[in-house]
């Protein structure tokens, strides 16, 4: 699975139904349009 969400989208789906796609960092990134280090790092401020 890891080597096809690097070349595209990857639908998971759980009784028919989509419930999780997961993608390349890279396109999450370009998604989100910042570094998904950006988004560790708030998450690891919120543990603090």
């Amino acid at each position: 699975m890891i080597d096809t969400a690097r070349a595209e989208p990857v639908l998971i789906e759980k009784h028919e139904r989509g419930v999780v796609v997961v993608v390349a960092l890279e396109e999450y990134e370009r998604l989100i349009g910042k570094p998904a280090s950006d988004w560790r790092m708030a998450q690891n401020e919120k543990k603090s």
